[in-house]
């Protein structure tokens, strides 16, 4: 269930809520998650409806915070000229489905292809990735993976483990690692092979955002309110 510790992190609203939809799965599970639960026994097919509806309360209260994230809003122009990325580059990929994005499912839909802020940093990894000869079948893992964490970001402050970074190793094929730096961090701890690309995830998804005109900054409160400070009194402290 959606706990922390040994409190629940919904309210008694939310909880109240989890417990009526608890009781109707059919309204928001899928009928193979359904036809699972019928086969459990009594007791344990009520925790996982209990679980299941705790899940589905929190992916509701997410659903208007992640939404700037995932919004189709900026054109294919938009995306080439503030990334830099080769238009014909991102059509290729389009055109032979080797990145999923969020713009094909407005196309199908007959509207004009869109893209969101996500696409945009799935873009952005992809094609640093290409330029070092990253094979499609990895960078899209990789960008797949960074998308995940800029959700985090769009959903509020978040506890995490600092600073997300993906390795990329070759050591005859390319293979990704994902780590998070809590202190000094040597690449040789890691024993890798001597080709390797290291992605900080914050700073693509930074970066991303600065791209396409936005303001934005990660880090802890005190690192934000320091920057900011700095900022207004033109690095001067």
């Amino acid at each position: 269930m959606a706990k922390r510790g040994t409190h629940s992190i919904l309210t008694p609203e939310e909880q109240a809520l989890a417990k009526r939809l608890a009781q109707n799965p059919d309204a928001f599970m899928t009928a193979e998650a359904c036809a699972f639960a019928a086969a459990l026994a009594e007791d344990k097919r009520d925790d996982f409806l209990r679980g299941m509806a705790e899940v589905e309360v929190i992916k509701r209260k997410s659903a208007p915070l992640i939404q700037p994230y995932v919004e189709p809003r900026f054109t294919l122009s938009a995306i080439t000229e503030g990334l830099g990325v080769p238009e014909v580059t991102i059509r290729n990929w389009l055109t032979r489905g080797q990145l999923d994005l969020g713009a094909e499912t407005a196309r199908a839909k007959g509207k004009w292809r869109l893209f969101s802020l996500r696409d945009a940093v799935i873009i952005h990894v992809a094609f640093q990735l290409s330029r070092v000869g990253v094979p499609v079948a990895v960078f899209h893992d990789v960008a797949q993976k960074v998308a995940r964490f800029g959700e985090m970001f769009f959903k509020g402050p978040v506890g995490m483990v600092r600073r997300p970074i993906v390795v990329l190793t070759n050591g005859g094929e390319w293979q990704s690692h994902l780590h998070h730096d809590s202190g000094p961090f040597r690449l040789t701890d890691l024993d890798i092979p001597p080709a390797a690309v290291v992605l900080n995830v914050e700073q693509v998804i930074v970066r991303t955002l600065h791209a396409l005109g936005f303001d934005a900054m990660v880090g802890t409160a005190a690192e934000i309110d320091a920057a900011l400070r700095a900022s207004e009194t033109g690095g001067d402290e």
